[in-house]
């Protein structure tokens, strides 16, 4: 295959280290501790940013499936890790939570009764396994 019948994809060195400078900066901070409390805000846009480079780089798409249930997981009909569930999946997980003890009957009923406020989104959010295992792949790109 001569070079004429190749197609290369390629960003700015600044965009390249704005992204591996955002990789680094979470792999810091939760190699410093795991269970560490990002800003979410912050990680929206270091999403979004990744989303921009993946347009070029389209092997990094399948790890940004860490970033967005963690960014999602405070909207309804979701489970632990941050993933949408049906209706019946999301009753199901509901009482299994209860038979643990993890949620309360009134707690469930607000959770299957209220109306949501998708601009309420919390100021911090724990990353999940998945998202830790993502980070980890992304450096291993970008770095």
């Amino acid at each position: 295959m001569s070079s004429k019948d190749k197609v290369h994809q390629t960003v700015s060195q600044t965009k390249w280290d704005k992204g591996r400078n955002y990789i680094l900066e979470l792999a810091k901070l939760l190699n410093e501790n795991k269970n560490a409390m990002l800003d979410y805000k912050h990680l929206e846009r270091v999403r979004g940013f990744l989303c921009h480079l993946a347009m070029a780089y389209d092997v990094l798409f399948p790890f940004l499936k860490g970033f967005s249930p963690r960014l999602c997981a405070h909207f309804p009909n979701r489970n632990e890790e941050g993933w949408k569930v049906k209706d019946l999946e999301w009753i199901g997980f509901l009482e299994e939570r209860i038979a643990q003890g993890k949620l309360s009957e009134r707690e469930r009923s607000n959770l299957l009764d209220h109306e949501f406020d998708f601009n309420n989104a919390p100021k911090k959010i724990k990353a999940g396994k998945r998202f830790h295992s993502c980070l980890e792949a992304l450096r291993f790109f970008l770095v």
